[in-house]
């Protein structure tokens, strides 16, 4: 029993610290951060799943054609096991993207914040959930005069190198910022 409750403390931690990962520095565009709470989020579930019902799940198992009944029971409760876990870290991960939008809008609408003129400088594909997409990398100076460069997935194409946007951007977090309108030359 107590080795069950420190499964399932530590399971709990790391779902936490994938939740905190994500909701304090999910703003950032940083692939190492979302990969460690990705990991932190499996491997939670993982442990937590299997401290509940890691007695039911069978890692040995008869051959199909040896006994065909029990291949197939022990098959389906495996593959539930498996199912409660995937719908754990899938949960666990909409759950904390919507929560950290939250935050993100209301760092950028409540706190101090600023706007500026921001160019994308460069277009680069990167590996996502769906498969490789195109990024438009946008860079902007703050009134602190720091230089902040910031990937925005370009959903239809929508931006081009060297195209230019008014961008609201928080002063505590230069990196949360959001497109409000095209720059155009007068």
């Amino acid at each position: 029993m107590k080795l069950k409750n420190t499964a399932l403390f530590f399971g709990i931690l790391l779902v936490l610290i994938g939740f905190s990962l994500t909701y304090f520095l999910g703003f950032k565009d940083n692939d190492l951060i979302g990969i460690i709470s990705y990991f932190a989020f499996f491997l939670g579930w993982i442990i937590i799943v299997m401290s509940f019902f890691g007695k039911h799940y069978s890692f040995d198992k008869p051959k199909f054609t040896e006994n065909k009944n029990l291949w197939i029971t022990k098959t389906l409760k495996n593959l539930g096991i498996i199912v409660i876990a995937i719908i754990g870290l899938f949960s666990s991960i909409i759950v904390t993207g919507k929560i950290t939008d939250q935050r993100i809008q209301k760092i950028l609408y409540t706190e101090p914040n600023d706007e500026c003129i921001a160019e994308v400088i460069n277009l680069e594909s990167r590996y996502s959930r769906g498969g490789w997409k195109i990024w438009a990398i946008f860079q902007y100076k703050t009134l602190e005069n720091k230089t902040v460069k910031k990937g925005i997935f370009n959903y239809g194409n929508k931006y081009k190198k060297g195209d230019k946007y008014y961008i609201l951007y928080s002063k505590k977090y230069p990196e949360i910022m959001e497109i409000e309108d095209k720059f155009e030359k007068e």
